[in-house]
């Protein structure tokens, strides 16, 4: 749980840097609004991963 909860909360802050740099530069805008989801998706097929990974090694 606390290892999904820290990946999860540094996709967030990264999102936040990035929400932070489009405010600030917005010819950037369009750049990192195409990023934000492959942040997101990347930061869930990592929990989905190793989720697995720790269920098989627990049966």
């Amino acid at each position: 749980m606390k290892l999904r909860v820290a990946i999860i909360g540094f996709a967030l802050f990264i999102l936040m840097a990035m929400a932070l740099l489009a405010a600030l530069f917005p010819n950037l805008v369009r750049l990192l609004t195409a990023g934000m989801p492959v942040v997101m998706g990347a930061a869930l097929l990592t929990v989905v991963i190793l989720g697995r990974s720790r269920r098989r090694r627990n049966k």
